[in-house]
């Protein structure tokens, strides 16, 4: 699929943020631990959350979504368990269905989980805690083997080497049933981690947490419940960095909370943005000119790494060189090469990236990777002249309607296959 985007000056209207792409996938999931129902509210009707649909039917889930309450309805009948399914290596996310067999203790094969590439990114966290939990993991080149083995009956504690998203997920998936605590130190705290924590707790876990431990006291059954989706803290970041890069823009944001983007807000502040925010509304004023930035991505409260790269392409407005030190994933530079191809004057060293100013030109990039994807399309819009962006289907992995938010705040952008 290929976007084609034309350059546009100022920015101005009203965009509603979706549900989080990250905490609906793993929320997702959740509904393994129990035969009773789960409703997801404010869910977001992605490429990703399709996919993951499409493997917890294969599994034995039967889901309903209405798309006009933005609720999804999934109820696990009879698990299968067995994860050698391509939808598996669609989404990076299709790991947590392991925590979610895991906890069943069952026996079952999967393949690797996909996602985006733009670096080698192992799952070794999770299966090492699974190998605590009681597994014997047995791996291929093709697939993974998981079997049960003892069950311990004392306390389990599980460190991580560094604070890690999907793994404290998928530990905290994997053990809620299990007898005995589980305590896991070096969690990754990041609101979508919250999320899950409240949701196993309204189903009847019994979750704490402090900034340096969580303590799973396993509990023998989970039920049904309902739960609200937290709102796209990363769409709304992008959407925010898209509006500053084009001066005196004026684009308002709704069902936003602007305590999980407090580090964004105060980049976008640094670099020259007015912020206003009321309620679950963020309005954002741009400036005619940029301050350059030495920004340093760091687990959250941080700014975050999934905003790295669109922020890059924000640093090429500036008046002066800007830096970027992403201490998440050393090598995420997916998005330095597509400037290049733009011709942008910007160089890497390590896990840093230094940009210069430069008047960008329309030419065909490639989205390589979901965020990325969305960082070429803010190319496209400051750019002279057309763009046009290809591999576009990894966007909309995880940017509800994006066509039309888009459209909606002046950006010319439309399919052109």
């Amino acid at each position: 699929m290929k976007l084609q985007v034309k350059h546009c000056d100022r920015l101005k209207g009203n965009i509603k943020v979706s549900g989080s792409k990250n905490a609906s996938l793993a929320l997702m999931a959740c509904c393994l631990l129990t035969n009773e129902e789960i409703v997801l509210e404010n869910f977001p009707n992605i490429l990703d959350t399709k996919n993951m649909l499409k493997i917890l039917k294969e599994i034995g889930v039967k889901s309903k979504y209405n798309v006009f309450k933005k609720t999804l309805k999934l109820k696990t009948i009879e698990i299968i368990p067995n994860l050698i399914t391509k939808n598996m290596k669609k989404l990076r996310a299709s790991y947590y269905v392991m925590g979610g067999l895991v906890s069943n203790r069952l026996n079952f094969e999967s393949l690797y989980p996909g996602g985006c590439s733009f670096m080698n990114r192992p799952i070794d966290y999770h299966l090492n805690a699974f190998e605590k939990l009681g597994y014997e993991i047995e791996k291929s080149e093709e697939c993974i083997k998981f079997k049960t083995s003892d069950i311990s009956d004392f306390p389990i504690e599980i460190k991580l080497e560094k604070p890690s998203i999907g793994a404290t997920i998928n530990i905290l998936i994997a053990s809620v049933k299990r007898f005995n605590k589980t305590i896991i130190y070096n969690p990754a705290l990041e609101p979508e981690v919250i999320q899950v924590i409240k949701l196993l707790n309204k189903m009847g876990a019994f979750i704490k947490y402090d900034n340096q431990k969580i303590i799973i006291k396993g509990v023998e059954r989970l039920h049904g419940t309902k739960f609200k989706i937290m709102p796209d803290r990363i769409e709304a970041g992008s959407y925010l960095l898209l509006g500053l890069a084009h001066p005196t823009s004026k684009i308002t944001l709704t069902n936003v909370e602007s305590k999980y983007l407090e580090e964004v807000l105060t980049v976008i502040r640094k670099i020259g943005g007015l912020i206003n925010i009321k309620n679950q509304s963020i309005e954002l004023i741009s400036p005619t000119k940029l301050n350059a930035i030495d920004v340093v991505i760091d687990i959250y409260p941080s700014f975050p790494t999934d905003l790295q790269q669109i922020l890059t392409v924000v640093c090429t407005k500036a008046e002066e060189t800007s830096t970027i030190t992403d201490n998440i994933y050393v090598g995420r530079f997916s998005q330095v090469k597509e400037l290049k191809k733009a011709g942008c004057t910007i160089d890497t060293l390590d896990n840093k990236i230094v940009i210069n100013p430069t008047n960008l030109s329309g030419t065909t990039l490639e989205a390589q990777d979901l965020r990325c994807g969305f960082a070429c399309i803010v190319i496209g819009s400051i750019a002279n002249n057309v763009t046009v962006i290809e591999k576009s289907e990894n966007i909309f992995r995880g940017y509800e309607k994006i066509l039309t938010k888009l459209r909606k705040i002046g950006v010319p952008i439309k399919k052109i296959e």
